[in-house]
């Protein structure tokens, strides 16, 4: 059964788009367990099997952006200005569509679809194609390197359900907040300043023990006198 209901826009996404709609009708369906909801809204044009596979395509969407931002290592922009860091996503995505056409380009010569090429082998061998063979360029190689990059399949994972959860383990250190190099001159002032402190507190005992042991000899020292 769906149901189509009339949903009110937040607040917060008129104000960044102007031309976003005041009301927005969605269709809610329970498709094989999962409820989905989508602006398709006749149950005629878009049954509930033509949904449940527009859903298991969204898994090539998420392994996508994984491979942008983990596999090529976009997960932190480290520029200094909006506008340096869009240019560093720019060349990233550019880097992106060159491993994607290295993958069309080899699935077409093996005669098999480009999903079924694994993303991060093709990168790992085209780094290692351009650091010893970029003198020898040639069709030969070139063929060759198709070949090197279609060996590698990815498995049939359809329906596949991953928790949202991370199973790295966070390391227990604070954030670096500040330059590196301001932070290293005050950790070697805070271990100076640790270093005079215990010092003093070693110069104390010792001026202790002294009045201690100093102080019978003395005394002893007046009466024999």
């Amino acid at each position: 059964m769906s149901l189509v209901f009339r949903a009110t826009t937040p607040c917060d996404e008129k104000e960044h788009d102007e031309n976003f709609p005041e009301t927005m009708s969605i269709r809610e369906t329970k498709v094989a367990g999962k409820v989905l909801i989508t602006t398709l809204l006749s149950s005629g044009d878009t049954p509930k099997s033509e949904l449940s596979n527009l859903d298991k395509l969204r898994w090539h969407v998420k392994l996508d952006l994984r491979n942008i931002k983990t596999t090529l290592g976009m997960e932190a922009l480290r520029c200094m200005t909006p506008q340096m860091n869009e240019k560093d996503m720019r060349v990233y995505f550019l880097g992106y569509s060159l491993i994607r056409l290295l993958m069309c380009e080899a699935a077409l010569q093996a005669e098999i679809l480009p999903r079924q090429i694994s993303f991060k082998h093709t990168l790992q061998v085209w780094i290692a194609w351009s650091r010893y063979l970029w003198e020898a360029v040639g069709g030969e190689q070139t063929a060759l390197l198709l070949v090197l990059i279609a060996e590698q399949h990815v498995g049939n994972r359809s329906g596949r359900i991953e928790p949202r959860a991370v199973k790295k383990r966070p390391k227990p250190y604070p954030r670096l907040m500040n330059p590196r190099a301001k932070h290293a001159k005050k950790s070697l002032r805070m271990a100076t300043l640790r270093s005079l402190s215990k010092c003093h507190s070693t110069i104390s005992v010792f001026i202790i023990f002294i009045r201690v042991i100093c102080g019978p000899l003395h005394l002893m020292a007046e009466q024999f006198l």
